[in-house]
């Protein structure tokens, strides 16, 4: 954004440290839509190129809107600990 005088204008974005949980479905589907990116560059048709960018979209869409936060009372920085079937946090 420019000022009257054609200045640049810069905002202070605050940040915030927040903490999601992921479970395996979840890093599948991420790990899923990373794939594709492989497979968009692999492929010369643009058509199939649109397409699994579409896919890729909506998969990211929901895996982003499926995210819980984990409460801030429950956080910690310790070592990520997990067997099978158990949801594990990490620093996002």
């Amino acid at each position: 954004m420019l000022d009257r005088g054609n200045n640049l204008v810069t905002k202070q974005i605050e940040v915030a440290e927040m903490i999601y949980e992921l479970d395996k479905r979840q890093l599948l589907r991420l790990w899923s839509v990373l794939s594709s990116f492989g497979e968009i560059r692999e492929t010369k048709d643009p058509i199939i190129q649109s397409e699994i960018l579409r896919r890729a979209q909506l998969v990211l869409t929901d895996f982003v809107f499926g995210l819980k936060r984990v409460p801030e009372d429950q956080t910690s920085t310790t070592p990520l600990e997990g067997g099978r079937s158990q949801t594990v946090t990490f620093d996002a």
